[in-house]
């Protein structure tokens, strides 16, 4: 899956949980989407070979599972 990768806070209640999102947006820019359920709390698990893992948990229906992300970093 094609997307930019983008990593900032929340806050829920009165604390906060880091998120990354994989986004796609539109041709012209206006708007855009998630590819995939957000993660929270990502770590990044490893790093190399033009790639980078992160490790978190999705969220559905007040059950949270553990992720994996691998993602290609590709030049622009």
């Amino acid at each position: 899956m094609r997307g930019e990768l983008q990593l900032h806070a929340i806050m829920r209640g009165h604390e906060t949980h880091r998120v990354a999102q994989l986004r796609s947006q539109d041709a012209r820019g206006s708007r855009s989407d998630d590819v995939l359920p957000p993660l929270y709390n990502p770590e990044l698990v490893a790093v190399g070979n033009g790639a980078l893992l992160l490790r978190g948990y999705e969220s559905e229906g007040g059950v949270g599972y553990v992720q994996e992300w691998r993602c290609v970093v590709e030049s622009a």
